[in-house]
């Protein structure tokens, strides 16, 4: 429902629920929520999903400014509680909007592969033989500006002159002008042979790719918890990520992953790092696991979810 509907349903129903769990802002949504949460006397929560986070509030800044200040921010502030994934993002938040409400941190789950690592890996090299037994690091997300492949792919070109047969999959698709520019910069680099870009991939696909990999990529300027690197660690693959993704500190406490500064010759010591040594690769890649059943799945994420719906309905 949108619009009248939308606020005529949620009067008519709103009353029926103890708690209400808001997963969006800056959409119209958001304000008919609260209004009739306050007229049932009912209390919301909101989870923001790094909506706050400083680098997302930089996008389109003076309209988040202003229809933050009249209806966003006195939405959040009224709010029972805020839903954060990690501490991090709730950091963040804090340093975005004043006086914000307690925030509970609800990490989120991971789906398992379907199958095992190397079933997965050797149909993707069914498919796909020229890339047999090849060194290959992975990137699997949205393709977009703020996800650092203007330093990841420089990356693989200064890796290439130490692993010459290094490979990227390149997994994902984006606005056509942003996918332009890629292969503008592969190009440029000099690159074709080792880049390989699939476009999307779901279901078994998806987990074919991220099986065929040897360590999975993500040098983000801005990453509120990337669920897809939770999938690389269930899958076995050791990560390299930078410290703008926000769980970066627990795969690295964990010895599941590797640091990256957001510098293509750091990136590209990192993943060396990770490829030259097939023993620490395995190492990590079960640490990696083992990090994703003690924290990252979904039994996991609704327990901590339930605790959090407990304690605002406790307090009232």
């Amino acid at each position: 429902e949108t619009g009248p509907n939308l606020a005529a349903a949620l009067k008519a129903k709103v009353c029926d629920y103890d708690l209400v769990n808001l997963h969006t802002l800056w959409t119209e949504s958001s304000r008919v929520v609260r209004t009739a949460c306050r007229a049932a006397d009912v209390p919301y929560m909101v989870m923001p999903h790094g909506m706050l986070d400083p680098n997302s509030l930089q996008r389109k800044w003076i309209k988040k400014q202003i229809y933050g200040a009249l209806i966003e921010f006195p939405i959040l502030r009224t709010a029972a509680a805020l839903l954060c994934t990690h501490t991090q993002e709730e950091r963040l938040a804090r340093q975005s909007v004043t006086g914000l409400p307690t925030a509970y941190i609800t990490p989120l789950g991971a789906d398992p592969p379907p199958a095992e690592k190397e079933t997965l890996k050797q149909e993707f090299y069914q498919q796909h033989p020229d890339w047999r037994e090849k060194p290959t690091v992975v990137f699997l997300s949205r393709l977009h500006e703020k996800k650092g492949l203007d330093l990841l792919i420089p990356a693989i070109k200064s890796l290439s002159e130490t692993i010459p047969d290094v490979r990227l999959l390149l997994v994902g698709s984006g606005e056509p002008a942003y996918e332009s520019c890629l292969k503008e910069l592969i190009s440029q680099e000099d690159i074709e042979q080792h880049v390989f870009m699939t476009g999307n991939l779901s279901g078994r696909d998806k987990w074919r790719a991220m099986a065929a990999g040897d360590v999975f990529a993500l040098s983000s300027y801005q990453e509120n918890f990337a669920l897809v690197v939770v999938d690389a660690l269930a899958i076995g693959l050791p990560v390299v990520l930078s410290n703008r993704v926000n769980i970066w500190s627990e795969i690295v406490q964990a010895d599941a992953g590797l640091e990256c500064k957001l510098q293509p010759e750091h990136i590209a010591r990192q993943l060396a790092t990770v490829l030259q040594s097939p023993a620490r690769q395995a190492t990590m890649g079960q640490h990696g696991q083992e990090l994703v059943e003690n924290q990252f799945t979904w039994e996991k994420c609704t327990e901590r979810t339930l605790m959090a719906y407990e304690s605002v309905l406790a307090a009232r």
